[in-house]
């Protein structure tokens, strides 16, 4: 910890900034994985707005 002006800073250690990096790493890849597959199976659904037309009668 640390102070600047005389407000407090905390820094990440080098083992929390360690663990902080595997995390984000594991969680962006993981992401990107879901999110490309998903790209390919929306496409294959068919658009149910198109066919019902209560938002409409609602509206």
């Amino acid at each position: 910890m640390s102070t600047v002006n005389g407000v407090w800073n905390y820094t990440l250690t080098c083992a929390e900034l360690d663990k902080q990096s595997k995390f984000f790493d594991t969680y962006w890849s993981a992401y990107h994985t879901a999110k490309n597959q998903t790209d390919t199976e929306l496409t294959d659904l068919p658009d149910y707005l198109k066919e019902k037309n209560t938002f409409d009668i609602k509206a």
